[in-house]
C-alpha cells in the first residue's frame, strides 16, 4: 500500500466510480425487486403430484416429497441425482414470480457490498474536519 499523501487523482476518481456503481446496483436491484414483486401474483404450485386428505383436511403432495419420484430418481441416478435434482429445482424456483423479486433484491445488495469492498481497497488519504474536506 502507497502511504496516504501519494494517492492519485486516478485512484480518487476510481474510488468515487466504485461507490457510485455500488448504490446505482443496489438503487436498480430494490427497484426491479419491487416493481417485479407488485406485478407477479403469488406463485401455484405447478409440481404437486397428489393430495393427502387427513382428518378432512387435504395437502398437497409435491413432487419432491412422493417417495415413489424419489426412489425412482434414485434407482436410475443414486443419491447423487436425488441431490442434483433438488439442487436444480431449488435454484429454478428462485427465478420464479415474487421469489425473483427476492433475488433481484438480494443480488443488488450483495453486488453494492461487493463495489464498496473493492472501493476500500484504495488508500485515501484521511478526513480533514478544519478544511472540511479530504486532506
Amino acid at each position: 500500500m502507497r502511504p496516504r499523501h501519494e494517492l492519485t487523482p486516478r485512484d480518487l476518481a476510481i474510488w468515487r466510480r466504485l461507490r457510485l456503481t455500488g448504490i446505482v446496483l443496489l438503487a436498480f436491484g430494490l427497484l426491479a425487486g419491487g416493481l417485479v414483486y407488485l406485478r407477479t401474483p403469488p406463485m401455484e404450485d405447478t409440481d404437486i403430484v397428489g393430495y393427502d386428505v387427513i382428518n378432512g383436511v387435504s395437502y398437497p403432495v409435491h413432487r419432491s416429497d412422493d417417495r415413489n419420484y424419489t426412489r425412482q430418481l434414485q434407482q436410475f441416478g443414486g443419491r447423487a441425482n436425488v441431490y442434483a435434482y433438488e439442487i436444480t429445482h431449488w435454484i429454478e424456483t428462485r427465478f420464479e414470480g415474487r421469489r425473483l423479486a427476492y433475488t433481484l433484491a438480494i443480488l443488488g445488495g450483495a453486488a453494492f457490498i461487493a463495489c464498496f469492498y473493492a472501493s476500500d481497497l484504495f488508500d485515501l488519504p484521511p478526513f480533514d474536519a478544519d478544511h472540511g474536506g479530504r486532506a
